[in-house]
């Protein structure tokens, strides 16, 4: 997303924000993409995560790109995962609302710190868990935390580098060893 700044008595256009979008088409039938792919090829590429837009996944693929990147995009994307892809040049006002699909998991943990919540969450051990926080690949709110001790509370969106978003969306009662109920849902790749 880009933002402007400009005086009252300019007439905003479209054109203004210089970006644009493409639809990917590829052969869905043999290959699925994944958001990670599609950035992955795009970094390879050499660009600045600054230039690059939302990437849309869902029944077609679509990607935003700073305008004066278009015919560099255009002549070095050409394979994906093995599979050829052609870039089909959209209406940036065309593109389609990604719906987010949840999953929603009740569990119990030993307290709510965030190493052992994350643990959790991603289905690994306390350890590999810490790693991925003591190397600042864990976002609470948007913000980077590598303190495994932080407590976690409800309502906290937890971004996990290389595996997606959360939300613990509830803290209930403890039970009888003294473990908290919990409700989360994940956004996984």
């Amino acid at each position: 997303m880009r933002a402007l700044i400009y005086p009252d008595y300019y007439v905003l256009q479209d054109e203004d924000f210089e970006v644009s979008a493409f639809q990917i088409k590829y052969a869905e039938k043999f290959v699925k993409l994944t958001h990670r792919n599609v950035l992955g090829a795009l970094m390879q590429l050499g660009f600045k995560r600054d230039y690059l837009g939302d990437i849309i996944i869902g029944d077609t693929i679509q990607i935003v790109i700073a305008t004066h990147l278009n015919e560099y995009i255009k002549q070095h994307l050409t394979k994906l995962k093995g599979s050829s892809v052609k870039l089909i040049q959209i209406d940036p006002n065309a593109l389609t609302n990604p719906v987010e699909t949840y999953q929603s998991f009740d569990a119990t943990v030993s307290s709510l710190r965030l190493d052992n919540i994350i643990s959790e969450m991603m289905r690994k051990s306390r350890a590999v868990a810490q790693k991925h926080i003591e190397t600042g690949n864990i976002k609470v709110n948007h913000v980077i935390i590598d303190k495994v001790s932080f407590v976690l509370e409800p309502g906290d969106t937890i971004s996990i580098k290389g595996y997606g978003r959360a939300q613990l969306i509830e803290i209930g009662d403890l039970t009888k060893k003294q473990k908290y109920r919990i409700t989360y849902k994940t956004l996984f790749n």
